[in-house]
């Protein structure tokens, strides 16, 4: 069954609670932070999005939709 990954349209901030543009968010297999996984954008699981998913300018993020359990990887636009 799929699952919204948070709000539809949250907004990502850094450690000062500044905006994060352009960040990334890294999705990959629960217990791993080498074997990536996929995210959908529609609640069918159709369409895969990039991984790693790409903030906008704003730090907003695009239709998430997961499927099982990930670990999950915040980065700012350096990759910090």
């Amino acid at each position: 069954m799929a699952k919204r990954f948070a709000n539809p349209f949250p907004r990502f901030f850094n450690d000062t609670g500044a905006l994060l543009p352009s960040g990334t968010i890294d999705f990959f297999e629960a217990g791993s932070t080498v074997t990536r996984k996929d995210t959908y954008s529609d609640s069918l699981l159709t369409t895969a999005n990039a991984n790693p998913v790409i903030l906008s300018a704003g730090g907003v993020i695009p239709n998430i939709w997961l499927d099982g359990n990930y670990d999950i990887v915040l980065k700012d636009r350096n990759g910090n």
